[in-house]
């Protein structure tokens, strides 16, 4: 009997709402638009949340990435000099690996209509820092990631689905980005590219221009990641890049004005993800 009445009274409230919204069409368009609105920003929103916020990054221990910027009194988030980060490799104790990267667009021909992708130069610890294998082939080497090394590129698992058709022998065959022939060496997996919207990845050696590795003051447009130590705690990993910092700005006082770092456990091209962070 309660169900009846539920239904009963359910049916009544449909049809007295039918009659109100048929007298008035125009409130009945925006009532029903303003419900399309509403639900499709509510899914769009958690689509975002879930995406930046709920999904755990898609790398091996990523508690253990700390993302690092050179900090100027004007520039608090500044990139980072290629000639201080060979120093913090090779100074710091806190990072078991290091590695730097510098986002930047591509343009693919060659195939169809050229297609704009987002990407990065890296150096070849890239990958390890972030403990993700390819899915296919292989990623970049030190022998290659030099001025003049061979011209190779990765690709994300999203590029090699869309365009590629996921042609399993990918790897080896030549493709153009930004009118340059390079050769596949490798795919990341699914989740890797999605979440740093990156498509293709290219050893940041052979572009970056000469002067960058020889100026300190340069910078590139390179941020920096490492990997803690097995023991090793953030805030022991603040504390040396700080020492380093002080020690490189006394050591070279006319390339760097005043020193600063700073180091963050999420990476800064994920919004919402801000979390501890550590600048040089």
């Amino acid at each position: 009997m309660q169900s009846f009445k539920l239904a009963r009274d359910f049916l009544q409230d449909a049809v007295h709402g039918l009659r109100i919204l048929r007298k008035n069409p125009v409130v009945t368009g925006i009532s029903i638009v303003t419900l399309a609105l509403g639900i499709g920003a509510t899914a769009s929103i958690f689509t975002i949340v879930n995406a930046v916020l709920l999904k755990p990054l898609p790398y091996k221990e990523p508690d253990k990435l700390v993302w690092l910027t050179e900090s100027l009194p004007e520039e608090p988030d500044h990139n980072v000099s290629w000639l201080d980060l060979q120093d913090w490799k090779r100074r710091v104790r806190a990072f078991e690996i290091m590695a730097g990267y510098a986002d930047n667009t591509f343009t693919l021909t060659g195939r169809f209509q050229p297609k704009v992708l987002n990407g990065a130069y890296v150096t070849a610890d890239y990958f390890p820092v972030m403990g993700v294998p390819p899915l296919m082939g292989r990623t970049f080497t030190n022998e290659e990631n030099v001025p003049g090394g061979a011209a190779n590129v990765v690709l994300s698992y999203r590029l090699w689905q869309q365009d590629f058709g996921s042609d399993p022998r990918i790897v080896g065959t030549n493709i153009k980005l930004n009118a340059r022939s390079v050769t596949v060496i490798g795919v990341m997996p699914a989740s890797f590219g999605d979440s740093i919207r990156s498509d293709v990845w290219l050893p940041l050696e052979q572009y970056a221009a000469k002067a960058y590795f020889t100026n300190r003051s340069l910078s590139w447009f390179v941020h920096s990641v490492g990997r803690l130590r097995p023991g090793a705690s953030f805030e022991q990993a603040h504390s040396e890049m700080d020492v380093i910092a002080n020690a490189l700005a006394r050591e070279y006082p006319r390339a760097i004005a005043q020193p600063g770092s700073e180091c963050n456990s999420s990476p800064p091209t994920l919004p919402g993800r801000r979390g501890p962070f550590c600048c040089c």
